[in-house]
């Protein structure tokens, strides 16, 4: 066979084989954008789909699958992912690596898996500012899973098992502008030991959502003064305790009005006669 026929040959080959690992998608997924988008939604998933994906992949969605398992090793190969969703899984884990090898991941939602706990630096990523953790099984979160000085603007740690905020918050996601805390076991003895000025030094803080939770009061000092007229904090669905230590949350209601959302449904729930009584109106 000449040189020249082989060198053709090989060529060909080469493009067929191009062709085709660009036209890819993974068994169980479908693709669109030309393959930069991959969903997989299919309940007999239950290995990351490594085989197929498009180093090209922008957006990847794994959703109500049986996937327990994901690393570095499997997210290496996306250098361009920047948004991960990998909600309604049965992860338990997460590896401290896990985000090194997606440098460009703006958005990381891990709703509804079985996460208890969360490694230091796991999310120690330059560029991450979405992080939604909602409705795992977490009992406490510690700073240390965040970067100093992290680009967060949205953090939902709602449906949780936490009973305490961390104190050292405010110092890890200086740009935080929504924090969502709602249905948890949030307490007010676990929010005594917070530094008054834990929301003051969110000052982009917009949204705080702390509703349906187990709170009675909250701590003289807790909601701050903002700089901002636009925030806003959504408390019903606790039951707060009408006595003489909900004087703040009454006063701070009364002079931020509009800043509470639903204010009329945060009302008291003890003692017997004010009962359902609204707080703003004590």
């Amino acid at each position: 066979m000449s040189p020249w026929l082989l060198l053709t040959l090989t060529a060909l080959a080469e493009c067929s084989s191009l062709k085709h690992s660009t036209t890819s998608c993974p068994h169980l997924c479908s693709c669109s954008g030309q393959q930069s988008h991959v969903e997989c939604s299919q309940s007999s998933l239950t290995v990351f789909p490594s085989q197929g994906l498009s180093p090209h992949t922008t957006r990847l969605s794994i959703q109500s699958t049986g996937l327990s398992n994901v690393t570095a090793q499997h997210l290496k190969t996306l250098p361009l992912l920047n948004h991960l969703q990998l909600y309604h899984n049965n992860l338990t884990y997460l590896p401290a690596d896990l985000l090194n090898g997606v440098p460009s991941l703006v958005t990381l939602d891990l709703t509804g898996n079985k996460l208890v706990e969360l490694p230091p630096k796991v999310f120690s990523h330059d560029f991450l500012q979405n992080l939604v953790l909602k409705n795992n099984q977490i009992e406490k979160i510690d700073v240390e899973v965040f970067s100093n000085n992290s680009s967060l603007i949205w953090l939902d740690l709602s449906g949780n098992r936490l009973t305490s905020v961390p104190s050292a918050l405010h110092l890890k996601v200086p740009r935080l502008q929504n924090l969502d805390l709602s249905h948890n076991n949030l307490q007010e003895n676990h929010l005594q030991d917070l530094p008054k000025i834990l929301l003051q030094g969110l000052q982009r803080l917009e949204l705080v959502m702390l509703n349906h939770n187990h709170l009675q009061h909250l701590p003289p000092g807790f909601l701050g003064e903002r700089e901002s007229s636009s925030f806003q904090v959504v408390l019903t669905g606790n039951p707060w305790m009408c006595d003489d230590k909900i004087e703040y949350l009454k006063t701070w209601l009364q002079a931020h009005p509009g800043s509470a959302i639903f204010v009329e449904e945060v009302t008291c729930s003890g003692p017997e006669g004010l009962k359902h009584r609204q707080v703003v109106s004590l």
